[in-house]
């Protein structure tokens, strides 16, 4: 894929976001949040308050060792 494609592809992406109502935004980045539990905790991680980044954090932290385990 080249470099201007993929350029064009998110400057198209986001005058389309951009167009679009805050609640229809809203319902996509929950569709997707709902698909695909790393954006949920992504996001979560990168805006939650800081006590919510903490608990987050050794949440993540406790389900990577058990993952190991």
């Amino acid at each position: 894929m080249s470099e201007q494609f993929t350029v064009d592809k998110e400057k198209n992406l986001k005058q389309i976001l951009s167009a679009l109502k805050k609640e229809e935004i809203i319902s996509i980045v929950l569709d997707l949040a709902q698909e695909y539990e790393e954006i949920e905790k992504g996001l979560l991680f990168k805006y939650s308050s800081n006590d919510d980044v903490l608990s987050n954090s050794k949440k993540l932290i406790k389900e990577g060792i058990y993952q190991k385990i």
